[in-house]
């Protein structure tokens, strides 16, 4: 542990303000739930934050694993009272979706078994895909979340169903590859990952869109006009997401403390641990976004 205590203090600056990687830096990839907000209310500091960076002249571009296309994510931050002002573009893992499923779904695969929450379900608005409720009929699962992910993982219809799906050999697409997220409450909400993770094991085959895989980043590089890595960075609460696609992508990453790892990170050595079990060190890491 000793020397990963020495990595991780050596190669993850500990800052006290965003403004101190102003200087090194001039496009910032910024993850939403558990930086900006936790789908209730925002961080405190993270208004000022992001003031701070677009001050600087900077470009912001939020990264998000929302299952949802990015106008209902904007519309979300207008909600928030994130001014459009205050970023230059969203990249949505439920945008990345939309853009790319012809890749993985033939045109003769219409129908789709939806798993999630009622106001995500437009995802594949404006298309020729029909959803049905008969998984008999699907000829494969979109996955936008896990409905009542706060209060039970899984249900036995759903578990049944699922089953039912990875003996067609049914694809499962993952619009949210979390696995789960928290509240600033210090509640936790269960996701499309968790989902996932359970058909995998099941031998079902599962297309996951969004960090840490690399489709957001291209959209982010192409957005911002720039093909230097030298000066991204991305933001981010979680290694298994956030730190794990900025690491895989070459890029350098803040991690903010008070996310997903928050209780994690409370306990002596938690940073190191973390670097040991991801075998990734962020390049900074701060308290909260900032």
């Amino acid at each position: 542990m000793k020397f990963l205590q020495v990595i991780a203090r050596m190669f993850s600056k500990k800052i006290e303000s965003v403004a101190e990687i102003l200087p090194y830096y001039d496009h910032y990839i910024i993850d939403l739930w558990g930086v900006v907000h936790d789908g209730t209310e925002l961080y405190p500091s993270a208004i000022n934050a992001l003031k701070t960076i677009k001050g600087a002249g900077k470009k912001i571009i939020f990264l998000s694993n929302a299952p949802r296309r990015k106008h209902k994510v904007g519309e979300r931050l207008d909600s928030f009272g994130i001014e459009r002002s205050l970023y230059d573009d969203i990249v949505s893992s439920g945008e990345i979706l939309f853009n790319t499923i012809d890749q993985y779904i033939s045109r003769e695969q219409k129908n789709y078994f939806y798993i999630g929450y009622e106001k995500d379900m437009d995802i594949l608005e404006d298309t020729n895909f029909i959803q049905t409720n008969d998984i008999e009929k699907a000829d494969f699962i979109l996955c936008a979340d896990l409905e009542d992910g706060l209060t039970d993982r899984m249900s036995e219809g759903l578990k049944e169903n699922l089953k039912i799906a990875s003996e067609k050999g049914l694809i499962f697409l993952c619009a949210n590859p979390d696995i789960y997220i928290v509240k600033q409450s210090g509640g936790t909400q269960y996701c499309a990952g968790y989902i996932g993770d359970y058909y995998e094991k099941m031998s079902g085959k599962v297309i996951y869109f969004g960090k840490p895989y690399g489709d957001g980043y291209k959209d982010c590089l192409k957005a911002f006009s720039t093909d230097d890595l030298s000066r991204v960075v991305a933001i981010g609460d979680s290694f298994h997401t956030d730190i794990k696609g900025a690491s895989n992508f070459g890029i350098d990453s803040l991690l903010v403390k008070c996310g997903i790892h928050r209780d994690s990170l409370k306990e002596d050595l938690g940073l190191e641990k973390l670097v040991q079990e991801y075998k990734i060190c962020p390049t900074f890491n701060i308290e909260s976004f900032k």
